[in-house]
C-alpha cells in the first residue's frame, strides 16, 4: 500500500519585510516534518520567541530549527554562506537548540564568498543593502562566468575542488584591490571610518589589514564548506526533498524578505536580489509543481520597511526616509533617549507620530537595528498581491498595536488605512512600478473606528473588542482573502486563531 502523497505549503511576507513571518511559521511547523527555505540568505532576519521568553534571531536556517523532530532544508535557490550558517548553528547551540543531522543544504545552492560582503558593504549603502553580500551572489549565479573562471560558485564547486576555488578567490580579491584603488577610493574610505580596527589607519595600511582579513576569510569560507559536508549537512541529492514529499512527508516553506521588495515586482533598485513570492519559494526549495500547497500571506496591521526606496503613506514621508537612513542609526537607544512618547503623540506632524508609534511597537531591524519606516496598512497594495500571488489565507500580525492610534491626535484616534491612490489627479486601481511615480501617489485614507482596549493578554479571537473584529473583517472583504489568524503580541501563544 503506497504512502499518501504529501503536500509543500508556504508562507510568504506581503509586506516589506519583517511582518513576523517567522513566529507564523514557529507556530504552524508543529504540523510539518520538514521546514525549508527556498529564496535569500543570512540577509533575512526572523525573530523567534520561546516558550521561557527568549528572543533568538536566525537568518540562514528555517524557523523550524527550534523543533527538535524537523528536518531542515536549504534549497538550490538560496544564496548560503557557510561562515554565517556554522555561526548561526554556533548561536542555536548555545541557546540549547542543537541542529544534528537534520539540516539539509543542496549543493546547488550558490555561496556568498568573503568578496561579495566586502563589496557590498562598500557599495550597498546606497539602496539599503543589509551588507551581506546576497546581491552580489546572485549577480554571479545569473551571469555564470566571466573572464577569471566561474562566477556563480555553487556549494559542490567548492566541495569538488577547494583549490581551484581559492585559487580563483585569491585572483578575484586582486581584482577587487585595483577596483578600490581606482574606483571605490571614496566608499573605502567611508567603509575604513566604520571600522573599529581600520579608522586610525591611512588608507594603504587600511587596504593591507583588510587584504589579510579577506585571505583569512577566504580560508576559514573553504574550511567551512568542508566542516558542513563532514557534518552531514550537504544534500547531494538535488531530488531530495521531492522523495520525501512522495514518501508522504509534510513541508512547510519560509519564504524571506517579502513581495513589497521582490526582484521583479518591487520598485528598483529598492529591492531583495531574489523573488519573494511563493512560486519562487517553492521552487527554491526544490518542490515539483504536482507537491505545492497552500499559500499563506503575512501582513501587519501598520506598514513597516527598512532600507530607501518610496514607502506610500510613509509617516513623515520622505523626511522620515532619509532620517532612518541617517549615520549613525537612530536606533532603538537614540530614540527612546531622545523622544518622549506622550509628546510625539499630542503632534499634529505624522513624522513625529510615525516616531512615536516605532517606539511602541519596537520597530527596529532585527538583522541590522535600523528603524523601521512606519505607514498606514496599505490596503490598495495589499489587494494587488493577493490576487498576483494566489494566497489562500492572510495571518495579520501586531494587531494589538492598533490601540496606538488611540493616544494619536491625528486622525482623532482613528485608524488610518490606505484604501486607494491618486496619480496626476486621477484614481488608479494599480501599483505604479517605477520610482518616480510611487513617489508621486497620494494615498486615500479610509478610517476605522479606535479601540482603547490592551489586548494583548487575549486567548480567543472573539473576545476581541468589536472594533478590532471589524477592522479583521474589513481587511478580509477588500483583499477577497480568508483571515486564518490575528497576532496580539509577539510570543506564539500570542498568535490567534481567527474565529472571531
Amino acid at each position: 500500500m503506497s504512502l499518501a502523497r504529501g503536500s509543500a505549503d508556504c508562507i510568504v511576507g506581503l509586506g516589506w519585510g519583517d511582518e513576523g513571518k517567522g513566529r507564523v511559521v514557529h507556530k504552524r511547523a508543529r504540523g510539518y516534518e520538514i521546514c525549508g527555505r527556498g529564496n535569500g540568505g543570512s540577509n533575512a532576519g526572523h525573530t523567534l520567541v520561546l516558550k521561557d521568553g527568549r528572543k533568538i534571531v536566525v537568518h540562514a536556517l528555517p524557523s523550524g530549527v527550534v523543533y527538535p523532530d524537523k528536518e531542515l532544508y536549504i534549497g538550490s535557490g538560496c544564496v548560503v554562506n557557510p561562515i554565517k550558517v556554522l555561526a548561526e548553528i554556533a548561536d542555536l547551540r548555545a541557546n540549547d537548540i542543537e541542529v544534528g543531522d537534520r539540516l539539509h543544504i543542496s549543493v546547488l545552492a550558490t555561496t556568498v564568498t568573503p568578496l561579495h560582503v566586502l563589496e557590498d558593504k562598500l557599495t550597498g549603502a546606497a539602496i539599503g543593502t543589509t551588507g551581506n553580500g546576497i546581491g552580489q551572489a546572485y549577480t554571479g549565479k545569473v551571469m555564470r562566468s566571466d573572464e577569471l573562471g566561474l562566477t556563480n560558485l555553487r556549494v559542490s564547486d567548492v566541495l569538488s575542488d577547494p583549490q581551484r576555488v581559492k585559487n580563483l578567490l585569491h585572483q578575484r580579491w586582486s581584482a577587487l584591490k585595483i577596483a578600490i584603488l581606482e574606483k571605490y577610493q571614496a566608499l573605502f574610505i567611508l567603509y575604513c571610518r566604520k571600522q573599529e580596527s581600520l579608522k586610525e589607519l591611512s588608507p594603504d595600511f587600511a587596504l593591507e589589514a583588510v587584504e589579510k582579513q579577506v585571505l583569512s576569510d577566504i580560508d576559514s569560507f573553504i574550511e567551512s564548506v568542508k566542516v558542513m559536508s563532514r557534518q552531514g549537512w550537504l544534500e547531494r541529492n538535488a531530488g531530495w526533498m521531492n522523495s520525501q514529499l512522495a514518501k508522504g512527508k509534510r513541508v512547510l516553506g519560509e519564504g524571506a524578505q517579502a513581495i513589497g521588495i521582490d526582484v521583479t515586482y518591487g520598485v528598483h533598485p529598492y529591492v531583495t536580489s531574489s523573488n519573494a513570492g511563493p512560486g519562487a519559494v517553492l521552487v527554491g526549495m526544490d518542490v515539483a509543481p504536482q507537491f505545492m500547497g497552500t499559500v499563506t500571506g503575512v501582513i501587519k496591521a501598520i506598514a513597516s520597511r527598512v532600507g530607501n526606496g518610496p514607502f506610500v503613506g510613509e509617516f513623515g514621508g520622505e523626511e522620515s526616509e532619509k532620517y532612518c537612513a541617517a549615520d549613525p542609526v537612530p536606533g532603538r537607544v537614540v530614540e527612546q533617549a531622545r523622544y518622549q512618547i506622550a509628546t510625539l503623540l499630542r503632534s499634529k506632524n505624522p513624522m513625529e507620530v510615525g516616531i512615536a508609534l516605532r517606539m511602541l511597537g519596537d520597530e527596529y531591524g532585527a538583522t541590522t537595528g535600523r528603524p523601521r519606516r512606519l505607514a498606514p496598512l496599505n490596503v490598495h497594495k495589499l489587494q494587488q498581491d493577493v490576487a498576483i500571488h494566489g494566497i489562500d489565507d492572510i495571518v495579520i500580525t501586531k494587531l494589538d498595536r492598533l490601540a496606538d492610534f488611540s493616544g494619536a491626535e491625528l486622525w482623532h484616534g482613528d485608524i488610518p488605512v490606505i484604501a486607494g491612490y491618486e496619480l496626476g489627479g486621477e484614481e488608479i486601481d494599480y501599483e505604479p512600478t517605477t520610482e518616480s511615480e510611487l513617489r508621486q501617489v497620494v494615498s486615500r485614507l479610509e478610517l476605522h473606528p479606535r479601540f482603547l482596549k490592551d489586548i494583548s493578554g487575549i486567548t480567543n479571537s472573539a473576545d476581541l473588542p468589536l472594533q478590532a473584529q471589524a477592522f479583521v473583517r474589513a481587511i478580509a472583504e477588500k483583499t477577497r482573502a480568508s483571515i486564518s489568524a490575528v497576532g496580539v503580541g509577539p510570543g506564539r501563544d500570542q498568535l490567534l486563531d481567527w474565529a472571531a
